[in-house]
């Protein structure tokens, strides 16, 4: 689903439709983390607390922020290079691209600026690479 999106982001960047590249690159960052917040309750399994709540929560915001907080609480569980520069990895680019999608998917009629059209793309490639890496590790491990 997020390669649907994303490749759909990539065509209307190359055909200049900024503002259906930052909704649907909005949407592979979403479904991305929606992943995670998957692999995570297999993760913290043992942490009936969490895994309640995120599965009650509604709202890409607030689940996210629910996340980025229990992992970065457990974050010595990681591996070094999942751990390094956790909170900037997740934090600054699902910010980023959903700032950008929240101004272009209300109709307000501002598209933004090529160049930061171009960089969310761009940083998009290593932060999707990054959040599958914590997919990956999350699926396959339990605290």
């Amino acid at each position: 689903v997020s390669l649907i999106y994303l490749r759909e982001s990539i065509n209307s960047y190359f055909n200049r439709c900024f503002l259906s590249c930052t909704i649907t690159l909005g949407c592979a960052s979403e479904n991305i983390i929606l992943i995670l917040t998957d692999a995570s309750t297999n993760f913290f399994k043992n942490d009936t607390t969490y895994v309640n709540k995120i599965n009650s929560i509604e709202g890409i915001y607030r689940i996210f922020e629910e996340l980025k907080k229990r992992i970065i609480l457990d974050k010595k569980n990681l591996p070094p290079e999942l751990r390094k520069d956790i909170e900037p990895k997740l934090e600054m680019m699902f910010n980023f691209v959903r700032l950008i999608r929240n101004r272009t998917g209300h109709p307000t009629g501002n598209i933004p600026p090529t160049k930061t059209v171009y960089a969310n793309l761009q940083n998009f490639v290593d932060y999707a690479k990054y959040v599958y890496e914590l997919i990956d590790f999350m699926s396959n491990s339990v605290l």
